[in-house]
């Protein structure tokens, strides 16, 4: 009887230590060196699920708790208006401006090979988004970072501030990831501002906010960078787990390798995907007007555009569609694709090409710049 006790008592320890052990089991994926970031969202919900198969009322109060708690600050959170970022600028004083946008998880830096090399000619105007330097900021000001209606505004606010200094009309918009997309958002609604842009590896029609596709991107690396987002923000261990998480992330992008950075990237700068989401849930219920209408625009600006990208990743970031109205267009408009995609070798050059790939792109950039047309 005894024997059958003590078994009994063993595996009940053992089964509860499982149940336990299930809830966090996915945080085991970012040291696991073959894990693919493909899997890491997935086995998110695998636990969840586990969970509330397992033990279904805690598991269900701790989500009600994280999700109240979450709500609660998100609410409580006081959103400044959009105001003039800090700028650096280089270069020739009296040149054309060339305005540099950076996206995730990249910060004012991930430009200086472009920079050192157009220095010589033009006005080189820098900035790094909102936390995403480091935690500090977010602290202080806005844990909850800004969606792209804020950050379009303060760019925009930017803009006339350097343009009106340098006694000129329009820039050039240099623009990466994230930045690629804000680019877009100004050139529809500040088209008077901008003589022309570069969208580099990123190309999105801002009209068309495509949920599925959202959706699709979101399972395969953005719902892990908005979870890492959204644990920051628990008291104590919410940092650590959140910069654990997205650390994993840089030597296990399959889209080329992240260039190096003065300062390590947080979970902080994870609010651009936290908001495209959403945004579109909320526009979807009819909560919030479509991007056309709350803007007010009723005709497509085109500018003269250069887009250039790198052929050697996995996946586009662009549709075939992009390059083909690009292409059609008779304003000098460029597409241009770099590198080679080579079976079973990881990118050389990949999705930062303006640092990987800088002596091909600088040139690319450098012909389209004095091209009369």
């Amino acid at each position: 009887g005894t024997m059958v006790d003590e078994s009994g008592t063993q595996g009940s320890w053992l089964y509860s230590i499982f149940c336990a052990a299930v809830p966090f089991a996915w945080l085991a994926l970012p040291a696991i060196p073959k894990a693919r970031i493909l899997t890491y969202t997935p086995t998110v919900v695998v636990c969840v699920l586990l969970s509330l198969f397992l033990q279904p009322t805690s598991t269900l109060l701790v989500l009600v708790g994280l999700i109240a708690y979450t709500v609660g600050s998100y609410n409580s959170a006081p959103v400044p208006p959009p105001r003039a970022y800090d700028v650096k600028v280089e270069g020739k004083e009296d040149g054309e401006i060339l305005f540099f946008m950076h996206g995730w998880p990249d910060n004012s830096t991930v430009w200086s090979k472009n920079v050192e090399f157009f220095r010589k000619e033009y006005k080189c105007i820098t900035f790094t988004l909102p936390n995403f330097n480091d935690r500090e900021p977010a602290r202080k000001v806005n844990p909850w970072g800004y969606d792209e209606d804020h950050i379009v505004a303060s760019i925009a606010i930017t803009l006339k501030q350097q343009l009106k200094a340098a006694g000129k009309d329009k820039v050039v918009l240099v623009s990466h990831d994230w930045g690629a997309i804000f680019a877009a958002s100004l050139v529809l609604q500040h088209p008077e501002m901008i003589k022309s842009v570069v969208y580099i590896d990123v190309k999105k029609d801002p009209l068309i906010n495509s949920f599925i596709l959202n959706m699709v991107f979101g399972f395969v690396y953005m719902y892990w960078i908005i979870l890492a987002f959204l644990i920051q923000g628990l008291p104590y261990i919410g940092e650590p787990i959140a910069d654990y998480m997205i650390g994993s992330m840089s030597s296990k992008m399959s889209v080329g390798r992240h260039p190096p950075r003065d300062i390590p990237a947080t979970a902080a700068c994870g609010y651009p995907y936290f908001y495209m989401h959403l945004r579109g849930f909320q526009e979807k219920l009819g909560i919030l007007r479509p991007f056309k209408a709350r803007h007010g625009i009723t005709n497509l600006p085109q500018v003269k555009t250069l887009f250039i990208y790198a052929k050697d990743k996995p996946f586009m970031f662009h549709l075939p569609k992009a390059e083909k109205e690009l292409k059609e267009r008779k304003d000098g408009s460029k597409v241009v694709g770099i590198g080679e995609k080579k079976e079973g070798e990881k990118p050389k050059i990949g999705h930062w090409l303006q640092y990987y790939g800088s002596d091909i792109f600088n040139e690319e950039l450098d012909n389209f710049l004095k091209d009369p047309n």
